[in-house]
């Protein structure tokens, strides 16, 4: 029986709801030492996912930024809040994981194989695929996930190895060591002429 999802993927799933703030998100992933999330709405049902790379990619556009200094040290909580509160709340100056998450999320059922997953990420160019039951999410499995399983998979058991077969040797018969190659000797010198004085 093929190796399924449910087998390998890691579980309980960390989720976030759309109206979590982005410096609440950044800390999660610090805290849960994660680097994505499936979107949950009320009920629990996925609606999309959000990673780092969503994360970073927003930092560096700038669009929520009032300077490239100051706001990179707010959203770090380094700078005094002040300024912060003057200019708006953090959901107005950051924005929340439904601004930047991903609607379009990629799912596979807890039954399926490790080799349907890998193809969905691959096809799709991503590195998690989550596992939901009746579309809520129940497990999920990264590309690293993947790596690590596939060399086990891989690797042949000492059982499965064929032994090396001797030739048998009757009874009683001893153990014969191979003829020696005959040594070469060495040409003898000829010995020198004398000159006649």
């Amino acid at each position: 029986m093929p190796i399924q999802a449910q087998h390998i993927m890691k579980k309980p799933v960390t989720t976030v709801d759309a109206g979590m703030k982005l410096t609440d998100f950044a800390r999660l992933l610090s805290e849960e030492r994660i680097s994505g999330a499936p979107v949950v709405d009320q009920s629990g049902r996925i609606i999309g996912i959000i990673s780092r790379t969503d994360l970073v990619d927003h930092l560096l556009e700038g669009s929520a930024r009032e300077s490239e200094m100051g706001g990179f040290l707010a959203f770090l909580g380094l700078e005094s809040p002040m300024k912060e509160m003057a200019s708006g709340s953090e959901e107005e100056v950051w924005g929340t994981v439904g601004d930047i998450m991903t609607s379009d999320v990629e799912t596979a059922e807890p039954t399926a194989s490790l080799a349907e997953v890998a193809v969905r990420m691959f096809e799709n160019r991503i590195h998690r695929v989550v596992i939901t039951s009746e579309n809520r999410p129940v497990g999920i499995i990264t590309s690293l996930d993947l790596l690590g399983h596939f060399p086990r998979t891989a690797a042949v058991s000492p059982e499965r190895v064929p032994a090396r077969t001797m030739p048998e040797r009757r009874p009683g018969a001893s153990r014969k060591a191979p003829p020696r190659k005959p040594a070469r000797r060495k040409p003898k010198a000829r010995p020198k002429a004398r000159r006649r004085k």
